[in-house]
């Protein structure tokens, strides 16, 4: 009879196992699905089963508001400045990229007279920091040419100087580079 109630009690103990992962892992899928894109390290590896997932392959966080950008869109960075985001190619799906971000007032006008550069680094496997300085092209249009080496979702911390303009906070852009 003992060992007719320690087989009960070993399969009992067994469903409880496979019950308790199966409710941990619906709740780590629920958790997981409602994640998806909100920050850079949530969308690194699509849920098995959960059908495609595109995860935003620009996205921003700024001194006034945050989130996903369009190639080319607008960030807020101050009341009196704005910047427009490019990131070539895209969407992102090679090593060599060129970030560039064009400053403009609120007026519309360019703004010639920043100094930016840029501190990047994978966003959950740090390899560095790196270091990049924008180089000023035409219309307030700044650049700089980046050399990522994996696949993933990178960050950059860009830092704008602009007299006239003190204590510009910096901008934060998230490019998730995957082949297309």
């Amino acid at each position: 009879m003992t060992t007719t109630v320690r087989r009960v009690a070993s399969v009992g103990l067994l469903l409880a196992s496979a019950v308790s992962i199966w409710i941990v892992a619906a709740q780590q899928q629920a958790r997981a699905d409602a994640a998806i894109g909100e920050t850079s390290t949530e969308f690194l590896t699509p849920l098995a089963g959960s059908g495609p997932r595109t995860p935003p392959r620009l996205t921003h966080i700024g001194p006034v508001s945050e989130g996903p950008l369009d190639n080319g869109a607008e960030v807020v960075l101050s009341d009196t400045l704005r910047a427009r985001v490019f990131v070539s190619p895209f969407p992102p799906s090679n090593f060599d990229i060129t970030v560039e971000i064009q400053l403009i007032d609120i007026d519309g006008n360019p703004v010639e007279t920043a100094t930016m550069s840029t501190e990047y680094d994978m966003a959950v496997m740090w390899h560095g920091p790196f270091y990049g300085t924008y180089e000023y092209a035409p219309e307030g249009r700044y650049r700089v040419d980046l050399d990522l080496f994996m696949f993933g979702p990178w960050e950059l911390t860009t830092s704008v100087s602009i007299p006239g303009h003190p204590g510009l906070d910096d901008l934060t852009l998230s490019i998730y580079v995957w082949p297309e």
